[in-house]
C-alpha cells in the first residue's frame, strides 16, 4: 500500500508503503485490490476476499470477520452507514458498528446479485460478469454501477434503509442502453429509416435509432457475427456468421430469421439501392464477390467476381444499381 500527501499544493510526495503491525496468524493476500476512505480510516479489499480495516497512516485495525471469502473484491463505495462492497456480482452492504474495535464493520442482510430486467435477450442474461466500479447518488437512493462487460447499469437500492430479503429481487437496469460488450465488426445505416445496426464478437445484433438517440432492439445468435447490412426499406437484415449468411425480419423486438444462405467466412455485405440485389465478399483471401437475389437468396456463376488479389475492404454500389465499385 502506498500513500502520498500533497506538499505546496502542487507536489505529491509518498508518505507511507506498508500496512504497519498486520494481525500475525492470518495467511492474507497481498494483491490488493481496491480501497476506500470513511471516518478517517482505510477499508482495503484483496483478491481472495479479504477486507482490512486501517488508520490513515497505515496502522491495521481490524480484520473484518464477515468478507465474502473466495471472491474477488473488485470496488468498494461508502456511504453514510458504512460501505458497499462489490464481490464478483454481488453487492453487499457493510454497517458500522459503534464501540467494538474488535468487528468495527458487520455484514448487514443477504447479498444482492446484480440481476438484469428482461435477462432473457439482454447484454447480461449470463451472471458470469463482475463489477468493476459503483457509485450512488447524493441522497444514496439509487446506485449504479460498471460492469466487465462494458455496461452501466442502475437500480433503485436505498443505502440508508437495511437490506431485506425482498431486496434481493431487485432488477437492474441500463442507464442508456445495452453496449456491445466485445468487438465491434459491422455497421450499416439504413437508406430510408434513421436506423443504424451493429454487430459484435459478443454475439449480438444491436438497432438503434439515432434521431430519438434510443436503441431499439437487441439479440443474441449462437455465434460471433462478422458483419451486417441494412435493406434499404428498414425492414430486413443480413447477418454474416461463420459458415452462413442469414437473411431476417426486423419485427418491433426481435430479429427474425427467415432464410439461409451458405457462403463461408463473409467480413461485407452491402445491399444495392434499391435492396433487390445484396453483395457478399467471401473466399479463403476475403477476394470473392458474390452477387445475389434478395427475393429468391440465389446466385449464378455469371453473378460472381474475382480480381483483387487480398482482401477486399469495401463495397459500393452506383446510384442506378448497374455495377459496383470495390476496393482492397
Amino acid at each position: 500500500m502506498k500513500t502520498r500527501k500533497e506538499e505546496n499544493d502542487t507536489i505529491f510526495t509518498q508518505d507511507h508503503s506498508q500496512i504497519n503491525n498486520l494481525e500475525q496468524g492470518r495467511n492474507i493476500s497481498t494483491n490488493f485490490t481496491c480501497h476506500s476512505w470513511a471516518r478517517s480510516k482505510i477499508l482495503i479489499c484483496t483478491d481472495n476476499g479479504e477486507m482490512l480495516l486501517c488508520a490513515n497512516n497505515g496502522e491495521y485495525k481490524a480484520y473484518i470477520l464477515d468478507s465474502p471469502l473466495g471472491s474477488s473484491i473488485n470496488t468498494v463505495y461508502p456511504f453514510e452507514a458504512g460501505f458497499i462492497v462489490c464481490a464478483e456480482n454481488n453487492l453487499l452492504r457493510f454497517v458500522w458498528e459503534e464501540g467494538d474495535e474488535r468487528a468495527p464493520l458487520t455484514l448487514e442482510g443477504p447479498r444482492l446479485p446484480i440481476q438484469m430486467k428482461d435477462s432473457a435477450s439482454n447484454q447480461l442474461g449470463q451472471n458470469n460478469f463482475n463489477v468493476l466500479s459503483i457509485t450512488a447518488t447524493e441522497d444514496e437512493d439509487r446506485v449504479y454501477a460498471i460492469t466487465s462487460h462494458g455496461q452501466l447499469v442502475t437500480a433503485p437500492i436505498d443505502l440508508k434503509e437495511s437490506v431485506e430479503e425482498d431486496s434481493v429481487q431487485t432488477k437492474f437496469d441500463y442507464v442508456l442502453s445495452p453496449f456491445h460488450r466485445s468487438e465491434i465488426t459491422g455497421l450499416d445505416i439504413c437508406i430510408r429509416k434513421e436506423l443504424i445496426a451493429t454487430c459484435s464478437k459478443d454475439k449480438t445484433v444491436n438497432i438503434w435509432n439515432y434521431e430519438t438517440m434510443e436503441h431499439e432492439i437487441s439479440q443474441v445468435f449462437p455465434e460471433e457475427c462478422l458483419t451486417v447490412a441494412f435493406h434499404p426499406s428498414g425492414l430486413h437484415i443480413i447477418i454474416a456468421l461463420q459458415d452462413k449468411v442469414q437473411m431476417c425480419n426486423i419485427l418491433s423486438n426481435s430479429i427474425s430469421i427467415y432464410k439461409l444462405v451458405t457462403i463461408k467466412s463473409c467480413n461485407e455485405i452491402r445491399f444495392c439501392n434499391g435492396g433487390h440485389l445484396f453483395a457478399c465478399v467471401a473466399g479463403v483471401k476475403q477476394n470473392e464477390i458474390y452477387i445475389f437475389n434478395f427475393y429468391t437468396g440465389e446466385t449464378n456463376e455469371r453473378m460472381n467476381f474475382t480480381g483483387h488479389q487480398n482482401n477486399i475492404m469495401s463495397i459500393d454500389w452506383f446510384a442506378n444499381d448497374m455495377g459496383f465499385t470495390t476496393c482492397g
